[in-house]
C-alpha cells in the first residue's frame, strides 16, 4: 500500500471524522444562538437530550437554584435568566455576592448561599 492510499484511509477513520465534524456543528450551533445564555442552553440540550423547560421543576416550589437567582437578580446582581439552570452568568453573580458579603467565594448554590441572599434581601426593606 502506497504512503499515499494510508494517507487518504487515514482522512476516513471514525475519530478523524469526529474531530473535524464536532466544532463545525459546534461553532454553527453557537453562530445560530445569539446571547451567551441561549448558546449554553442550546448546547446542554443538544449533549443531555433535555430542553430547558423539562430542566425546570415540576414541583410547586422554585429549586434552589431557582431562589437564588430570582434573589440576585432582586438585589442588582445580573444572573442571566431566572429559570433554574446555572450557567457562566449565575455563577459570575454568585461569586459577586459572595466577594460583597466577605463569604467564600465559590461560585456554588447551597442552602447557605440561599440564606445569604434572603437575609441581605430582609436587610433591604
Amino acid at each position: 500500500m502506497s504512503t499515499m492510499q494510508m494517507k487518504s484511509m487515514s482522512i476516513f477513520r471514525p475519530s478523524a471524522l469526529l474531530k473535524a465534524c464536532v466544532p463545525l456543528a459546534l461553532s454553527s450551533l453557537l453562530i445560530s444562538c445569539t446571547t451567551l445564555d441561549n448558546a449554553q442552553t442550546a448546547i446542554a440540550s443538544r449533549i443531555t437530550g433535555i430542553n430547558q423547560s423539562n430542566a425546570k421543576s415540576s414541583a410547586d416550589t422554585p429549586s434552589l437554584e431557582t431562589q437564588v437567582e430570582k434573589g440576585l437578580a432582586e438585589l442588582g446582581y445580573s444572573p442571566g435568566t431566572v429559570d433554574g439552570i446555572v450557567d457562566v452568568r449565575t455563577e459570575l453573580a454568585v461569586q459577586e455576592f459572595q466577594l460583597d458579603r466577605g463569604l467564600r467565594i465559590t461560585g456554588r448554590i447551597d442552602e447557605a448561599l440561599r440564606d445569604a441572599v434572603n437575609a441581605a434581601l430582609d436587610e433591604r426593606q
